[in-house]
């Protein structure tokens, strides 16, 4: 389990009848190692934009090094504001 103070996620412009959950990875890495932690969705869907704010809790964690965002298709773009271990990312997919 990632020890999360806080998460939001938000998805905007989403076509799809079915719920989907955010899946959030479970890493294990020694003291004073990296972990690179990642989000998705359980099932593909079309994904318009959306943004992602997380806060990690300071007891198991240092600050946040990076983020970035990635689909299949490799048309993804967007910007991060990382602050200590909190992390706000924004994204969007070009319309076809």
């Amino acid at each position: 389990m990632i020890p999360l103070l806080n998460s939001f996620f938000l998805l905007s412009s989403i076509a799809f009848a079915d719920s989907v959950t955010l899946v959030v990875s479970s890493e294990t890495v020694p003291a004073g190692g990296m972990a690179q932690i990642k989000f998705s969705l359980d099932k593909p869907i079309r994904v318009d934009s959306g943004s992602l704010s997380v806060q990690f809790d300071p007891k198991f964690f240092g600050d946040v090094q990076s983020a970035t965002a990635f689909s299949a298709s490799g048309d993804v773009y967007g910007y991060a504001v990382i602050a200590g271990r909190n992390v706000e990312l924004f994204f969007s997919v070009p319309s076809l």
